[in-house]
């Protein structure tokens, strides 16, 4: 099946029209961040961790205003974000195997409604938020067994220690 209707055809050839286009911005002297987004809005600016970085501030500078050319602005930018491959906003992010346990409440990590469980390929920083969160799970699990645990022992610096003080005194 071929792609969905009312949709461009997108060229994967290097010799695109406009493909020498992206060297020009490269090779000038640095651009200003203003400048830096209009050239990745019209497809003159590869995406670099500067472009990227223009496009992130300009993005958060514009969201927040209510008029039609700030949120066209706006969703030019997001635009241009979603067609990005993993690649260009991610350089030399590779793939990696990980296994991804059950925690500790006897649930699964989830992401954006994406279920993580068993072993999986996945890239390298989608890996490292997994296992941060599972490292993170583990920790709230065992400071909650810790406090219950504990057997109600009392901080003697809090309010209510404080309070548990003046009781006695009386």
């Amino acid at each position: 099946m071929g792609r969905p209707p009312g949709r461009p055809r997108l060229s994967s050839t290097p010799d695109a029209p406009g493909a020498e286009g992206l060297e020009a911005v490269d090779e000038l002297e640095p651009l200003e961040p203003e400048e830096l987004t209009a050239a990745a809005l019209e497809g003159r600016a590869r995406l670099t961790p500067e472009v990227l970085k223009a496009l992130n501030d300009t993005w958060r500078e514009v969201v927040q205003y209510d008029d039609d050319a700030s949120k066209a602005l706006a969703r030019r930018i997001v635009g241009r974000l979603r067609r990005a491959s993993h690649l260009e906003l991610h350089p030399g992010c590779s793939r990696v195997t990980i296994d991804v346990p059950m925690l500790p409440n006897k649930v699964f990590v989830r992401i954006n409604e994406r279920t993580y469980f068993g072993t999986l390929e996945v890239w390298e920083c989608e890996a490292r938020t997994i296992l941060g969160l599972v490292h993170h799970a583990r920790l709230v699990e065992a400071a909650r067994l810790d406090d219950k645990g504990g057997g109600g022992f009392l901080d003697l610096d809090s309010p209510l220690g404080q309070r548990a003080r003046a009781i006695q005194s009386a």
